[in-house]
């Protein structure tokens, strides 16, 4: 776990929402029904951001015959956009400022549900249900470590450093309460054991009965999976990945072997789609964001920032933001969503809805951080008022945009 991470749980604080709506309800509705709008969950912490930038992106594969005509490309600039207006572009289900110590945020799983952990023992760890602000307090697991993902089967725990080098889960299935141990030696990987000082564990994802896997070395990277069910290890692409991306239905990535390229493997097994992108003179692709139908390439050329953009799987090109700086950039089913820092130090959540096209910003505190996606809901967090330098204050909202 990072200091930052580290620094925020011990600075956590408490927080009751108002009950107006039930965030997972609206998770499983938003599922049952693609036409649904954004929900947009947003808690607190402080953090650093990443630098976003987009690209270009045509498509290898075969576009065939007898599809829909592709949308028209939308160009939008942050100066474009429009404050938000409640009622209209979104709804504020519920919206608590927080002010005294309790159960800490740390991402949101699938049911809708936000994993917590106690402010004074990382270890402790449960699932809030924001309807209601209770916690449910899981069994802890047989070592010292942090609830790293949870689902309806599978409780996921992992070490509090995410920097180690072999990192470790505890996992419990939740149908018989048993533990067991993964642990993953860096002979997982031959190809990165040469380098055993600078391997580093690049993330994890629970989804399914698989966790995904990265490992990164100054110049390698290896993507792979882990069967809950057997411990078993495979290799998802032997030439190994920087920028990945795993969402609720897919997982995409950039391999390092292939330049300009991203992959897009749907976790149901489907066939896999490669996406061309267009690197300019010193770009490179930095993160992406993948849901069924499309993905988000942020690109960084020297160093500066670019336009985000985002293309459909046939390889249309949907949307184009060409003036973001310094942003994290997340897609939903609906919403592409954009979290920048303010020249003044503030922050601003922008959303932009594929369909109707509603372009439109919100502001937020200082630091805003994203912590997690799942389904039309992303957890963020932010500490400070967005109308004062008071950086004492804590925000915990929950917003539907439309």
């Amino acid at each position: 776990m990072s200091q930052d991470l580290k620094a925020l749980l011990e600075d956590a604080v408490a927080f009751a929402p108002e009950e107006r709506h039930s965030v997972p309800a609206i998770v499983a509705a938003a599922r049952r029904d693609r036409t649904r709008r954004t929900r947009i969950v947003v808690s607190l912490a402080v953090a650093a951001m990443v630098v976003i930038a987009g690209v270009g992106v045509g498509i290898l594969a075969s576009r065939g015959t007898g599809r829909e005509p592709a949308p028209v490309h939308k160009v939008v600039r942050v100066s474009e956009a429009r404050p938000a207006v409640e009622g209209e572009d979104f709804v504020s289900d519920w919206s608590r400022d927080i002010s005294t110590r309790g159960p800490m945020p740390l991402g949101i799983v699938d049911s809708g549900e936000l994993r917590v952990a106690a402010h004074d023992d990382a270890s402790r760890s449960g699932l809030l249900d924001p309807q209601t602000g209770r916690v449910r307090w899981l069994e802890p697991p047989p070592r010292g470590t942090y609830l790293f993902d949870a689902s309806p089967r599978w409780n996921i725990y992992q070490t509090l450093d995410l920097e180690e080098l072999e990192p470790n889960f505890d996992v419990q299935a939740t149908t018989t309460g048993e533990w067991s141990r993964i642990h993953l030696p860096r002979s997982t990987w031959p190809e990165l054991a040469d380098q055993p000082d600078q391997v580093r564990f690049g993330g994890a994802w629970l989804r399914g009965d698989l966790i995904y896997l990265q490992f990164m070395t100054t110049t390698q990277s290896a993507l792979m999976t882990v069967d809950l069910r057997t411990h078993e290890t495979t290799r998802i692409d032997d030439g190994g990945a920087w920028s990945v991306a795993v969402g609720a239905d897919a997982i995409a990535w950039a391999p390092l072997d292939r330049p300009g390229t991203v992959v897009v493997q749907p976790l149901d097994g489907g066939a896999a789609t490669t996406l061309a992108v267009d690197l300019g003179q010193g770009c490179r692709i930095a993160e992406l964001a993948v849901t069924a139908t499309r993905v988000g390439v942020r690109q960084l050329c020297d160093e500066e920032s670019g336009p985000v953009e985002v293309y459909g799987l046939d390889g249309a090109r949907q949307v184009s933001v060409v003036d973001s700086e310094d942003v994290w950039l997340a897609l939903t089913a609906d919403s592409l969503l954009l979290v920048q820092p303010d020249a003044d130090g503030g922050g601003r959540l922008l959303s932009y809805a594929f369909d109707g096209g509603a372009w439109t910003w919100l502001p937020t505190g200082r630091n805003p951080v994203p912590l997690g996606v799942a389904g039309r809901a992303a957890l963020i967090a932010w500490t400070g008022s967005p109308t004062s330098d008071d950086l004492s204050s804590r925000h915990f909202a929950v917003l539907e945009f439309g």
